[in-house]
């Protein structure tokens, strides 16, 4: 019995995390090899979409501004990446999300990037927003 993960095509995965860099791979069909690319500035992810170069370069340029257009892009669950230490979610943030039925979580950019892989594979509507240090 085989036992794989089937990724689908055009469906984002972290396939490393490094202080300074994330490397993605994208699914690109059976039979064809992924394509990867590195990003060392802050990005949004979602499971079919990069937006690279986000702008905040550490977790504290993290305000409601940054996080608005996060909005636009229909998630059911928000992992804000803080870089390489734990920070406490601002509850203001929370709220953003919270009362409009989006879960939100922070947490270190490199267990970010393992949990959204978790729930890209689940095929959750998740976007992690992580900050590269």
């Amino acid at each position: 019995m085989k036992i794989s993960l089937e990724i689908g095509d055009g469906i984002y995965r972290v396939q490393a995390s490094r202080p300074g860099s994330v490397t993605l791979t994208r699914g690109t069909g059976a039979g064809v090899a992924e394509s990867s690319s590195e990003q060392s500035a802050s990005f949004l992810l979602t499971p079919d979409q990069l937006i690279p170069a986000w702008g905040p370069l550490s977790v504290e340029d993290v305000g409601e501004a940054e996080l608005l257009p996060v909005l636009d892009l229909k998630p059911a669950v928000v992992l804000l990446g803080t870089g390489n230490r734990p920070v406490l979610p601002d509850m203001g943030l929370m709220q953003l999300f919270l009362s409009r039925g989006i879960g939100f979580e922070t947490m270190q950019t490199p267990a970010a990037c393992r949990t959204f892989n978790l729930l890209a594979y689940e095929g959750r509507r998740v976007v992690a927003a992580l900050i590269v240090e």
